[in-house]
């Protein structure tokens, strides 16, 4: 589809009236093309109109987020500051404001970042189209070069906003707003005695206990993992240092990706890591400079050092071989520079004067073993200085036990996934914007930007680039030792095709990893790029080498158009699905805060409580019965009547909940959890089973639909029966900032999955050993009726009769993989399979054995 079709499907929807007009433009071009005259002031007329329309729509919806922005802040100030208020009020107002900041203002900013970068490219696609097709090359071009002065001349030039001021001021807002709802939101609310099952840990056990494991969700703060490391280097650098010491040497997997060096993408990384999936960062970005060292132009593992701008020491790396591989320790910038000097030089006389002077520098300092390696290493070893990188580095960083807390909602509530987190299916990329497993290892992730290489090095350690060469992308780079990470970049494959980076991989190895990397993975503007190495880049850029990986050859990467994939309706959609779920996941989170503080604010007016009337409110507005008036004692009443009190409603609760009548529902929430939300490995055995459990619960509806059915499930009773049996231990409990268990609907799913799944896992397991012996009964029939004739001395040939060989053989091959599938089902259970159940089922598989064997004797 042609670029002009696909404008306003790549653009917003809302604002497609303000696109460049493309077609239009290009069919400018092609009768100034055709014109004998070659007048092109019809053209630049057209261009000029194009750049002043976008550039006013562009100026007044960023008025109109500044003003967003102001009137936001000004808002949370006068509500922090109003001390009328109660902390129930103002954690509503406050609920309500991030309502509108997450769904307006950063989804507004959001769509005005991603509409610049579209007329960016429409720019470029005309511009290119102008220069193919006039018949004058020389004069298109100063033409092209005219209407780019006029664009870039101009500060209020489309092309030349950067929206990142307003990001900051909306992540600082937002950080303020995050931290001022958490501490309200502790203040109200209390920590429950009852800890649901961990939702996402479904997990089969022969033992019930396993059902009752809790999840901690302490709001412990994500930080990288401390490197075991020397107390020099420990004492000599900062969290950032280390952290890139971590990558390198401590992390075993590592996946590349080129993002488009542009103002707009970087603001685009900064929403999508910042605001939307709340990625945790490592301080702000620093400069680094690396110096690679190597003993040739063939060295595949160089040494290299790795020197921080605002530190005055800098890390040294170097390659030892054998099982360590590296070698590494931290020195002042002093000893490094004389270093770098002595590796330089090859004037015999300066380097035994540098030896000297490093010989006094080394014994003024006490060096770690390590350190003594690294420089015999590089010393040793004849590396001299050869290339050398500067860039800006942001780092992130996603812990293994802390990917699904802190999204930024402002809750330290339970984090739960949706049924609208999956709507989109299994089959598509669409994910769940909610993460509930524990992985292997953590996540590591740096962002270089501004990159600058050279292969000449100064004899001082400098941070200046005037005199290096750009490199023309940016690059991320996620470190970990997850497995998970791995068999993702195993499945990567990626091709240059032209200008146009093409890389695929196995869907279901990206679902494995994080939600939060999957969703990053997802955005149009991170081209995934396997095995690149910018050393190999700057090898092949400065030493003429032609690297084993052809796609790090500088003739390849730099002809790329990272760009181009941004044409790509299909890639443009994704992330645009992304988006919403991760916004939905977000609002809801908000939404159910606000009918929180609903019950809170009507706690604190003296109104009834809903859970007091649960017939007269909505069961989801019962969540929070905690209140001022709660918190302050009563002196007149002893504190033995409270838990009673509440527990009372409690109870109510589950009477009301058992007699509400569902049968004008179409879909329940028990089968929409099913659906959604049931947390099973998705293979094939769970897939029929889920079928069936589906199947059966209709069954159960429309029975009960006639009375036929009772209305309250096992589970339901048995967990019912667990709260009052609990209640003695709940009146003891007198903290005021606790309150008694509350009803999980959730959990009560998972139980009662758990229970519809051994149930249906139980006839399935029975019926096919029941068929097994069957067909093995058929056989032993068989068999016997052929004996029977050769005793009467009838002609039966077993020879001349080759299909009756073939029945017995196919039959008793089904008998045994019934009855051995059916004993490998019984283990498959949740629950401890019932001692009645394991010896029927392993009395009918000898009971088959039994019958084969009795037939090859007798045959035989």
């Amino acid at each position: 589809m042609k670029f002009g079709k696909n404008l306003e499907h790549l653009s917003i929807a809302e604002w497609k009236v303000y696109n460049l007009d493309y077609n239009d433009l290009k069919a400018t071009i092609r009768d100034v093309t055709r014109d004998k005259n070659l007048d092109l002031s019809t053209l630049y007329r057209k261009f000029s109109d194009n750049f002043d329309y976008l550039n006013l729509f562009v100026c007044t919806k960023l008025g109109e987020l500044s003003r967003k922005l102001k009137v936001s802040l000004a808002e949370f100030l006068f509500i922090q500051n109003n001390e009328s208020d109660s902390p129930a009020a103002k954690l509503a107002r406050l609920s309500l404001l991030h309502y509108l900041m997450i769904n307006e203002i950063s989804t507004d900013l959001r769509k005005l970042t991603k509409f610049i970068l579209v007329q960016k490219i429409a720019l470029k696609k005309i511009f290119k189209k102008l220069a193919k097709h006039y018949p004058d090359p020389k004069k298109s071009k100063a033409f092209i070069s005219s209407l780019s002065t006029m664009l870039h001349s101009n500060p209020s030039s489309f092309v030349n906003f950067d929206l990142s001021f307003l990001t900051t001021k909306l992540l600082l807002l937002l950080e303020e707003l995050d931290r001022e709802l958490k501490m309200l939101h502790d203040l109200l609310h209390r920590k429950f005695v009852y800890h649901p099952l961990p939702h996402g840990n479904l997990r089969k056990n022969h033992s019930v206990a396993t059902l009752k494991t809790t999840t901690s969700l302490a709001s412990a703060t994500s930080s990288p993992e401390n490197v075991h490391i020397d107390a020099h280097v420990d004492n000599s650098i900062d969290q950032a240092a280390k952290f890139d010491l971590i990558t390198n040497l401590k992390k075993n997997f590592v996946l590349l990706a080129l993002m488009p060096k542009d103002i707009i993408s970087r603001n685009d990384l900064s929403l999508s890591m910042d605001v939307y999936l709340n990625i945790p960062k490592l301080g702000d970005s620093s400069r680094i400079s690396i110096i690679f060292l190597s003993e040739d132009v063939n060295d595949e593992t160089p040494s290299y050092v790795v020197s921080y701008e605002n530190l005055s020491v800098s890390i040294v790396v170097a390659h030892t071989g054998g099982l360590r591989k590296y070698s590494y320790c931290c020195l002042p910038n002093s000893i490094i520079e004389t270093i770098l000097h002595i590796c330089k030089t090859d004037n015999q006389a300066l380097k035994q004067e540098l030896e000297a002077l490093l010989f006094d520098l080394l014994s003024s300092t006490h060096l770690p073993p390590m350190a003594k390696i690294t420089i015999n290493a590089l010393l040793g070893n004849k590396h001299s200085p050869s290339l050398k990188l500067i860039c800006d580095r942001t780092r992130y960083f996603i812990n293994k036990d802390l990917t699904q807390l802190n999204d930024g909602d402002g809750s330290d509530e339970e984090v739960r996934s949706s049924p609208l987190d999956s709507l989109m299916g299994s089959d598509t990329k669409a994910t769940s914007t909610v993460d509930t497993k524990i992985y292997e290892d953590s996540y590591y992730m740096t962002f270089d930007e501004n990159i600058y290489t050279t292969n000449s090095i100064p004899n001082k350690i400098s941070f200046g680039t005037d005199d290096m060469d750009a490199f023309p992308f940016s690059m991320f780079n996620i470190h970990t030792n997850d497995s998970n990470l791995h068999n993702f970049e195993a499945t990567l494959s990626t091709e240059v095709d032209g200008n146009t980076v093409v890389s695929k991989y196995k869907e279901i190895t990206l679902r494995k990893m994080p939600v939060k990397i999957q969703n990053f993975l997802r955005s149009a503007s991170v081209q995934l790029y396997k095995n690149l190495s910018i050393y190999d880049y700057m090898r092949s850029c400065y030493l003429n080498f032609i690297p084993s990986e052809q796609n790090n050859h500088y003739s390849i990467l730099l002809s790329i158009n990272l760009l181009k994939i941004l044409e790509n309706v299909d890639i443009v959609n994704t992330q645009t699905t992304v988006d919403e779920n991760i916004l939905q996941y977000k609002s809801r989170n908000i939404l159910r805060r606000q009918m929180s503080c609903k019950s809170l604010q009507d706690l604190s007016l003296g109104r009834t409580p809903p859970l007091v009337e649960p017939e007269q409110q909505s069961i989801f507005e019962a969540e929070s019965v905690f209140s001022e008036q709660l918190m302050a004692k009563d002196t007149k009443t002893s504190e033995m009547h409270r838990p009673i009190e509440v527990l009372t409603g409690y109870h109510q609760k589950f009477n009301d909940l058992e007699n509400l009548d569902e049968e004008d529902d179409e879909e329940d929430s028990y089968f929409v959890y099913l659906t959604f939300n049931n947390d099973l490995d998705d293979n094939l055995l769970n897939n029929i089973l889920l079928s069936f459990i589906k199947f059966k619960h209709r069954i159960r509806r429309a029975l009960r639909a006639f009375n036929l059915h009772s209305n309250r499930p096992e589970a339901w009773k048995m967990h019912k029966e667990k709260v009052l049996r609990d209640r003695d231990t709940l009146i003891n409990y007198d903290s005021i900032n606790e309150d008694p268990t509350f009803f999980n609907t959730a959990n009560d799913y998972q139980i009662q999955l758990v229970y519809d799944y051994d149930h249906v896992l139980s006839v399935m397991y029975f019926a096919m050993s029941f068929s097994g012996l069957f067909i093995a009964g058929i056989n032993l029939g068989i068999v016997y009726g052929l004996l029977k004739l050769q005793q009467e001395n009838l002609d039966f040939n077993m020879v001349n009769n080759p299909w009756v060989d073939i029945l017995l053989v196919f039959g008793y091959l089904f008998s045994l993989m019934f009855s051995m599938t059916s004993i490998n089902l019984n283990f498959q259970r949740f629950r401890s399979s019932p001692l009645v159940h394991s010896a029927i089922i392993w009395a009918c598989f000898f009971m088959v054995i039994a019958t084969v064997l009795w037939t090859i004797i007798v045959i035989t």
